[in-house]
């Protein structure tokens, strides 16, 4: 991917987890991350359980729309929702 990066919020997503899955957590969250190889290298902060910032690598601004169709589709228990729409804690 290029030079260009963009942040992310992603939300634990309650809704597409199985019932008796265990809530996800960053760790199982940069493992899928990783292994989608169209993102490139994705940094997340902070580590906590519910709510995570992801830094995407992009080819171009453009792309943004296409990096959180990626994420929702293809990472289970989470989802990408715009950050001014959520109020982010303090701590971010």
């Amino acid at each position: 991917m290029g030079e260009f990066r963009t942040r992310l919020v992603l939300l634990e997503d309650y809704a597409r987890r199985a019932p008796n899955q265990t809530s996800p957590d960053t760790e199982d969250l940069k493992k899928q991350l990783a292994s989608l190889p169209e993102l490139g290298e994705v940094e997340l902060a902070p580590n906590t359980q519910s709510t995570v910032i992801a830094t995407v690598p992009m080819n171009s601004p453009r792309d943004r729309e296409k990096v959180k169709a990626l994420i929702n589709r293809k990472v289970d228990g989470w989802q990408v929702i715009e950050e001014s729409t959520y109020n982010l804690p303090k701590t971010f």
